[in-house]
């Protein structure tokens, strides 16, 4: 239960991080402006592309020296973003593909690959579809594996290039397996968001499917907390995400 609950806080902020600071750059996206994020726990951010360049590449590189600020969020990260878009963001490419080096917050160290793909507009709202195959997330608990095909709906802070209003609703399944090695399944049973100024979705239940054992209906709150809570047939109970 915990490892897909930590597991999912973790690669959303990965797409967080790559939003927050793709949006608000020139070179990334069509409109003109001057950019005001500022955020002093990145050691570079480096862009590889021209302006004129259809694919764009973008390195969000958070260094190894532990003596520098911690994030917005509180948090110390380490290693490296690699980010290539053919095109635009967020609404003229086809596909962003985010790979992951040497990356960890605080205890966590993760890697893999998290593509995004943009759908086109509905009723004025961006749409995209983020895919993640067998990420894997290491902390002093084990490794455990995460995976994810979502449907993902903008549905607040359409205005550019602030990215600090905006909210996205995901639906789809999240699979994974465990550090005990247990593989199980995730459906979401209502609306489930993410922001850009909350580290954990919130919104409605998900139901975890467990090979042999019983399944679990996970009460996630709806607002910003790392506090949810589980039931199943023998009980409920509180966790405490760990990210």
């Amino acid at each position: 239960m915990e490892d897909h609950l930590y597991a999912q806080a973790a690669f959303v902020d990965v797409f967080r991080q790559v939003h927050r600071v793709a949006i608000e750059d020139s070179l990334l996206i069509e409109s003109s402006f001057q950019s005001d994020l500022k955020d002093e726990c990145l050691d570079t951010i480096y862009f590889s592309s021209a302006p004129q360049a259809l694919e764009k590449s973008l390195w969000l590189d958070w260094g190894q020296n532990e003596d520098r600020p911690n994030c917005e969020d509180e948090k110390l990260r380490f290693g490296l973003l690699n980010v290539n878009i053919n095109g635009f963001y967020p609404e003229d490419f086809s596909v962003m593909n985010i790979e992951l080096f040497n990356y960890s917050v605080g205890s966590y160290d993760m890697s893999g690959n998290i593509e995004v793909f943009y759908l086109g507009k509905t009723n004025g709202q961006r749409q995209y579809n983020m895919v993640i195959k067998e990420a894997e997330i290491t902390s002093e608990r084990g490794t455990a594996f995460w995976s994810c095909d979502w449907y993902i709906l903008q549905t607040e802070g359409s205005d550019l290039p602030k990215p600090f209003d905006d909210v996205f609703k995901f639906e789809g399944e999240s699979k994974g397996r465990g550090v005990n090695g247990n593989s199980y399944k995730v459906t979401n049973q209502g609306d489930m968001f993410f922001d850009i100024r909350c580290i954990y979705p919130y919104g409605s239940d998900q139901r975890m499917t467990l090979d042999n054992l019983l399944d679990r209906q996970i009460n996630v709150n709806d607002d910003c907390s790392n506090l949810c809570s589980v039931t199943n047939l023998n009980g409920r109970w509180d966790i405490e995400i760990d990210y």
